[in-house]
C-alpha cells in the first residue's frame, strides 16, 4: 500500500509538471521562431502524459489496486524527463533581455535531436503507464474470475467429499506426527515395494501383519515417498485410512467420495468431470453406483494411479458384511488395468489376515502378500531397539508403581519381545498399567464375588467366538457339582460385568441364533493385551496375580464346564419336534449353542491328552462316546450344529434355511455324522483313542458314510492318526465310496503336506484315479498347494494325466487361478495348447483368455516361446 502511495504521489508531480512545461512551451510559440512544428509535438506529448498520470492517480485510489515495478520505473522516468524539460524550457537572462527591448528570440533552446528523444521517452513512458494499467485491470480480472473460480472449486469438493467427514491428509498428518524418525524407510528399499512401483509383477501388495505391527505407520512412510516421487500430471497418487469409529456413510462411500475429492482436487480433467456431474445432479448427493461410475471416469482419463487403503480390516466397526462389499468395490475398481484407454492402476492394502481379501482380490489380479512379522520380523524389531528400552522405563518406573528393577527388567524384556512396534509396546505399557488399578479397585469394591470376577475374565479370556451377556451370565452361575440348571441361581446378565466394566465391550451381535431378536449382545476384552496380561507372566508380579489365566487350565476348565452342561439331564427330557420348538429351547438354555458348537475346540486347546487326564470330564463324554446311551440329547447336539452352521451362511432374514434344515435334517451331514468322524475332523485325539478300539475293521466306512477313518484323517492333514491307522492294518489306497477318492486324493487337494508325506511314505499310489479319472496330483493342481504338488512331482505322478473328459492339471489350475502351481506345471513341460474334450474342447491357453486371467496367460505364452514353440491363435481364442 505504502509503494502504491508513492507512485500516486509521483502521478500528481507528473500531471503539475506537464502542465509548467506545456505553458513554457506556449509561451516560446509567440517568442521562437521557426519552432512551432517541436512545440507543438512537445505539448502534445506532455499533454498524453498528464492524462496517462491522472489516469494513474485514479487507478490507484480504488481498492486493492496494485502498483507494479513497471509502473513505478514509467513514473518515475517521465518524471525525470519532465523535470529535464522544465529546466530547458526556463528563461535565461539574455532572453529576458531581448524581450525587453522588443526583439523576438532567435533560437529554440532544444536541438532536434535532443527534442526528439525526449519526446520518444515521454511516449514510451505514457505507452508503459497505460499498458500497466490495462495489465493491471486484466489482473483484477482475473482475480475476480479466479475467485469465483475457486469458490466454485471448493463446492464442487465440498459436494463430493463434505467437510464433516474425516479429512485423508489429516488422518495421514496425524500418523506422521506419531511416527518415529526414519520409521519404515527400510520397506521403500525392499524389493515387494519396489516391485509394485516399478514393475509389471503385481497389480496388489497387501502388508499384512498382527494388530499393533506397525502397518498405519508403514503405510504412512509409503504415502509420503510416493507423494514425494509421482510428480508427473497424468499420475496421482490417492489413499484412504480406514477407522472404527461411526460414520454417517458407510466406509465404501467414504472411501470413493474420498477418492473423488482427492482426484478432482488435483486433475482439472477431473475437476471438471465432477463439475459436470454437479450440474447434471443439480447439486443433489450422488449414490453409491454413481460415486463409483465418476471415480471410474477419474481414473479413465490417468496413465497411472496408486491407491493406497489403510487398515481395511478396521473399516466399519469389522462389519463382515460391508467389509465384503467395501472388497468387491475394491476388485471392481482395479478392474481392467495397462490396456490401452485404462489407468495402469495399483492397489496397497494394509490390515491383518483378512478371508475377504483372499476370496476377492487374491488370485484374481497379480498380487504379492507381505507379511510383517513373518517377512520383516527383524527389520521391524531392530527399529525398536534404539528407542524402546528408555521410554519403557521411564513410563513403568513413574506410573506403574513397580519400585523393583529386577522386575521392571523382566516386564521390559517380555514387551521387547512381544511388541513388533513402540505403538504396540506403548499399549502393552499403558494396559499393563490401567488392568492392575482397574482389577484392585474391582477386589476393594466387590470383594465377595471374587470368584465370579475370576470365572468371568477365564471365559472371556478362552471364549472360542464372544460369549452373548446371557450365555455369560449363565456359564457362570454353573457350579462344579452342578446336575441342572438352576436358572434362580442366574445373575442379570449386565450385573456379570459390572466389577470389570472397565476391561470389557459390549456390541450388537448378528451370529447368534436368535436373530429376530435386537437386544442380544456380546461381550469381549476390549483389547487383546488385556488377554495378553491375564495369561501373561507381567500379572504374576501385581496384588491381583490371583487373576492370572493359565490358558491350558482354563481350556480344560471351559471343556468340563460346556460337557457338563450338554449332560445336564434336561436335554435327555426336552426333546424338540420341530424348529420353533428348538429356538424355544435354545432361547431358555442360552449356553446350548455355544457349548454344543465348541467342546471340542475347548477339549482340542486343553493339551488333554489321555483318558487317566480326563479325569472327572470322563462321564460328561457319554453322551458322545456312547450315543445309545443318549440318544436324545446326542441327536439335539447334531441338530443344533447343523441349524447354526446354516444361519451363519444364511441371508440376514431368510429363515426358510433353517427349516429346510429342520425338515432334512435326517438325511444331512449332521444326522450322519459318527462320534469317530467327528473327533478325527476336530483333531480330539483322547477322544479318538477312546472310540478307535471299538472300531470292527479298521477298512470299513464309517457308519452312514463313504469315508474310512484314514481318508477322514488325511484330510484332517493328522500324520500322526495316519501313523496309527497305517500300523493298525490301514489300506493305503482304499477310495472312498461316492467318488473313488484315496485319502491321497483327499490330502493333496486339501494342501495337507504332513499328511502327503506320511501316505507317501506308506507307500499311497500317486496314479490311482477317481471315479473321474483325476490322480491326486491333479487334485493337487485344484487346491493350489505348491509343495504337495512338488511332492507328488518327486514321486513320480504324470504331469498332463488327464480325466474322463481330457482335463489336465494345467486346466484345473488355470481354472482356480493358481498361478505359482501353473509356473511350476510349465517347468515340468505341462502342455498349454492341449485341449481338453469338454468346455468348448479349449486349451489352458484358450481357459486363460476366456476367463480374464491375462497373468497366467502371459506365463504360458512365455514358456512357449522359450519352448521355441508358436501358438496358432484361431476363433476360439478370444473372449
Amino acid at each position: 500500500m505504502a509503494e502504491a502511495l508513492g507512485i500516486a504521489s509521483a502521478a500528481v508531480a507528473i500531471v503539475e509538471l506537464s502542465v509548467k512545461v506545456a505553458a513554457s512551451c506556449l509561451q516560446y510559440t509567440k517568442d521562437v521562431k521557426n519552432a512551432p512544428n517541436d512545440i507543438q509535438r512537445l505539448i502534445r506529448e506532455t499533454d498524453a502524459l498528464k492524462t496517462a498520470a491522472e489516469a494513474v492517480r485514479e487507478y490507484l485510489q480504488r481498492p486493492n489496486a496494485e502498483a507494479t515495478k513497471g509502473l513505478d520505473d514509467a513514473i518515475q522516468g517521465a518524471l525525470v524527463q519532465l523535470e529535464r524539460l522544465q529546466n530547458g524550457l526556463q528563461p535565461r537572462t539574455g532572453r529576458k533581455v531581448m524581450s525587453k527591448v522588443g526583439l523576438r528570440a532567435l533560437r529554440w533552446p532544444f536541438q532536434r535531436e535532443d527534442l526528439d528523444k525526449a519526446i520518444s521517452d515521454l511516449m514510451r513512458c505514457t505507452q508503459i503507464m497505460m499498458i500497466a494499467m490495462q495489465v493491471n485491470e486484466a489482473r483484477a480480472v482475473d482475480r475476480v474470475e479466479a475467485n469465483a473460480n475457486e469458490d466454485k472449486r471448493h463446492e464442487i469438493l465440498a459436494w463430493l467429499y463434505p467437510t464433516q467427514h474425516p479429512q485423508a491428509e489429516d488422518a495421514l498428518h496425524d500418523l506422521l506426527s506419531r511416527r518415529q524418525s526414519g520409521t519404515g524407510t527400510w520397506f521403500l528399499e525392499s524389493s515387494a515395494f519396489r516391485g509394485w512401483v516399478n514393475g509389471e509383477e503385481s497389480d496388489l501388495l497387501w502388508v499384512t501383519g498382527l494388530p499393533g505391527a506397525g502397518k498405519s505407520l508403514l503405510c504412512a512412510t509409503m504415502i509420503e515417498h510416493l507423494q514425494a516421487v509421482i510428480k508427473e500430471p497424468n499420475q496421482k497418487v490417492v489413499f484412504f485410512i480406514c477407522s472404527f469409529k461411526d460414520q454417517e456413510e458407510t466406509t465404501t462411500k467414504l472411501f470413493l467420495m474420498s477418492l473423488a475429492a482427492q482426484l478432482a482436487a488435483t486433475s482439472s480433467e477431473c475437476l471438471e468431470l465432477a463439475t459436470k456431474s454437479f450440474s447434471k445432479k443439480n447439486g443433489h448427493p450422488l449414490r453409491l453406483d454413481e460415486y463409483l461410475a465418476l471415480v471410474q471416469s477419474f481414473l479413465h482419463g490417468l496413465q497411472r494411479v496408486f491407491i493406497i487403503v489403510d487398515g481395511l480390516d478396521e473399516m466399519g466397526g469389522a462389519n463382515i458384511k460391508e467389509k465384503e462389499i467395501f472388497v468387491r468395490m475394491l476388485s471392481e475398481l482395479l478392474g481392467p488395468s495397462g490396456r490401452p484407454g485404462h489407468a495402469a492402476k495399483k492397489l496397497l492394502i494394509t490390515s491383518r489376515e483378512d478371508a475377504s481379501i483372499r476370496s476377492y482380490l487374491i488370485g484374481k489380479v497379480m498380487s504379492q502378500v507381505v507379511d510383517l512379522n513373518s517377512d520383516c520380523g527383524e527389520m521391524l524389531k531392530a527399529e525398536l531397539q534404539t528407542v524402546v528400552a528408555a521410554q519403557l522405563q521411564e513410563s513403568l518406573c513413574s506410573d506403574s508403581g513397580i519400585s523393583d528393577g529386577t522386575i521392571v527388567v523382566e516386564i521390559q524384556s517380555h514387551i521387547l519381545q512381544t511388541a513388533v512396534t513402540l505403538l504396540h509396546a506403548k499399549y502393552l505399557v499403558d494396559h499393563i498399567i490401567q488392568q492392575r488399578k482397574i482389577l484392585s479397585t474391582a477386589l476393594k469394591k466387590y470383594p465377595d464375588r471374587e470368584v465370579e470376577i475370576k470365572l468371568t475374565l477365564q471365559w472371556l479370556t478362552v471364549s472360542v467366538t464372544p460369549l452373548t451377556l446371557s450365555q455369560l451370565a449363565e456359564v457362570v452361575s454353573v457350579r462344579e457339582d452342578d446336575t441342572f440348571l438352576d436358572f434362580r441361581g442366574i445373575c442379570r446378565p449386565h450385573d456379570v460385568i459390572a466389577p470389570i466394566s472397565q476391561l470389557v465391550k459390549c456390541s450388537a451381535d448378528a451370529t447368534h441364533t436368535r436373530d429376530e431378536d435386537a437386544t442380544v449382545q456380546s461381550v469381549r476384552l476390549n483389547h487383546e493385551t488385556v488377554r495378553h496380561f491375564l495369561t501373561g507372566s507381567d500379572i504374576g508380579h501385581t496384588s491381583v496375580s490371583r487373576f492370572l489365566v493359565t490358558e491350558n487350565e482354563a481350556h480344560a476348565f471351559a471343556t468340563r464346564l460346556c460337557l457338563q452342561y450338554l449332560a445336564f439331564p434336561d436335554f435327555e427330557k426336552e426333546a424338540p419336534s420341530s424348529l420353533k420348538d428348538l429356538k424355544a429351547l435354545m432361547s431358555r438354555y442360552t449356553f446350548l449353542e455355544y457349548a454344543a458348537m465348541h467342546w471340542a475346540t475347548h477339549l482340542r486347546l486343553s493339551g488333554l491328552s489321555t483318558e487317566e487326564e480326563l479325569g472327572p470330564v470322563k462321564p460328561y463324554l457319554t453322551w458322545f462316546t456312547h450315543p445309545k446311551t443318549s440318544p436324545r440329547t446326542f441327536r439335539l447336539w447334531k441338530i443344533v450344529r447343523k441349524v447354526i452352521f446354516a444361519q451363519l451362511f444364511a441371508v440376514k432374514g431368510v429363515h426358510w434355511i433353517s427349516d429346510w434344515v429342520w425338515n432334512n435334517v435326517e438325511g444331512s451331514y449332521a444326522s450322519s455324522i459318527s462320534p469317530l468322524k467327528f473327533a478325527i475332523e476336530q483333531e480330539i485325539n483322547v477322544v479318538v483313542g477312546m472310540l478307535l478300539p471299538l472300531v470292527a475293521d479298521i477298512n470299513d466306512f464309517l457308519p452312514d458314510d463313504t469315508e474310512t477313518c484314514l481318508t477322514v484323517a488325511a484330510r484332517a492333514n493328522n500324520a500322526t492318526l495316519i501313523e496309527s491307522l497305517v500300523a493298525m492294518g490301514a489300506d493305503i489306497d482304499k477310495a472312498e465310496e461316492s467318488k473313488g477318492l484315496t485319502p491321497l486324493h483327499r490330502a493333496a487337494e486339501d494342501g495337507c503336506e504332513e499328511a502327503v508325506a506320511v501316505l507317501l511314505r506308506h507307500g499311497a499310489s500317486v496314479h490311482a484315479v477317481s471315479d473321474s479319472g483325476s490322480t491326486p496330483f491333479y487334485r493337487a493342481a485344484r487346491g493350489g498347494s505348491a509343495n504337495v504338488l512338488r511332492m507328488l512331482y518327486e514321486a513320480g505322478s504324470e504331469v498332463d494325466a488327464e480325466t474322463y473328459d481330457g482335463w489336465t492339471p494345467l486346466m484345473e489350475a488355470v481354472e482356480n487361478a493358481r498361478r505359482d502351481v501353473v509356473k511350476l506345471l510349465l517347468v515340468w513341460g505341462a502342455d498349454p495348447l492341449r485341449k481338453s474334450s469338454s468346455y468348448g474342447c479349449m486349451s489352458a491357453m484358450q481357459m486363460a483368455r476366456r476367463l480374464r486371467q491375462s497373468h497366467l496367460a502371459a506365463v504360458m505364452a512365455k514358456a512357449l516361446e522359450e519352448r521355441g514353440v508358436r501358438e496358432v491363435v484361431d476363433g476360439d481364442d478370444t473372449p
